[in-house]
């Protein structure tokens, strides 16, 4: 795999731009630039861990029950030293790095999350001048381009888009010759794309977009969308694009790349096999540090050892690996 050994460290970044790229909520997607006054190598398939700072709210002392030695009694909850404050919750969020303009002293980075929990929420009221710690960049094996590979079939699903436009952003700079983008989700709400993307593609206006949107415009991608409910693009699953791209396509030259829902992931790498063809998965797991150490964010892969497999960790020894050696079933 692509193994890269590259230095970590937290960062303070300032806030450049975070809004809902459709309707803001949990079923909308979020878009956030970060600029690092300083120049940072990343590369694609790596993530940062965003740092979710407490905030404390004083409520005011009300009469509680308390049992002392087995005497009860009211009194005031500050009295009692009952702590009413509320704490945002401390564990940092992994967010995928989804395009990087660096140049010497600057480096601005684009990401897209969603909203699962407290955690990303309060992110997502972050405004723009404020700043942010961030951790990275992240990630032991990353995506590579295989030697003999001209053309490369992405297949993403949800926040599993933002990894694949790096790397295609990346490859278009190399010796690609085509590359089939492929992004599903469940509704059009919930597609990691702006509202207004199809009107723009039409009429050539995407410099209006963020830079990470305007990889899909290049002459040498294949751009497709597909919803389960049909509410825009292929009314269906992202894996029937994928599986009408294969008609042509040569396992010598072509390379398979997905990120998404582990259901998806699981067939895409079920079919891709199927047809003869190399695959590499970008894993998205909990976790909590994301160096290693928590241990929280285990996957099983194939092994020599007696039972066939070895526990890895997504942070450390991913997140990107063969699909050929994730065991999918759960």
């Amino acid at each position: 795999m692509g193994e890269l050994k590259i230095p970590k460290k937290t960062y303070q970044a300032t806030i450049l731009e975070n809004y809902a790229l459709r309707l803001p909520g949990k079923l909308s997607n979020y878009l956030i630039r970060l600029r690092f006054d300083e120049k940072i190598i990343c590369n694609p398939g790596q993530f940062f861990k965003f740092n979710v700072e407490p905030t404390r709210e004083q409520e005011k002392p009300r009469l509680i029950t308390v049992n002392e030695e087995n005497e009860t009694s009211q009194m005031s909850d500050s009295k009692a030293g009952v702590d009413f404050a509320v704490q945002q919750p401390l564990i940092a969020r992994p967010f995928s790095i989804g395009h990087a303009e660096v140049q010497e002293n600057t480096t601005i980075l684009t990401f897209i999350y969603k909203i699962f929990g407290a955690g990303s929420l309060h992110i997502s009221k972050l405004q723009q001048g404020e700043t942010i710690k961030v951790l990275g960049p992240l990630g032991g094996n990353l995506f590579y381009l295989p030697k003999g590979k001209t053309r490369a079939i992405m297949v993403a699903g949800g926040v599993g888009f933002p990894p694949l436009t790096f790397l295609a952003d990346s490859l278009l700079k190399k010796s690609i010759d085509s590359i089939d983008l492929f992004v599903g989700a469940t509704s059009s709400l919930g597609l990691p794309l702006p509202k207004n993307l199809s009107q723009q593609l039409r009429s050539n206006t995407l410099s209006d977009l963020s830079p990470i949107f305007r990889v899909i415009a290049d002459p040498k991608v294949n751009f497709g969308i597909a919803t389960d409910d049909g509410s825009e693009g292929h009314p269906g699953l992202v894996t029937d694009l994928f599986e009408r791209a294969l008609a042509d396509s040569d396992p010598e030259k072509t390379m398979i790349y997905t990120c998404g829902p582990w259901p998806m992931m699981a067939k895409v790498a079920r079919i891709a096999g199927e047809h003869g063809l190399n695959c590499q998965a970008c894993l998205e797991e909990m976790m909590g540090c994301g160096i290693g150490a928590c241990q929280s964010c285990v996957v099983r892969i194939k092994s020599n050892s007696e039972q066939g497999w070895n526990y890895q960790l997504v942070c450390r020894d991913g997140p990107v690996f063969d699909a050929d050696d994730v065991l999918w079933e759960k």
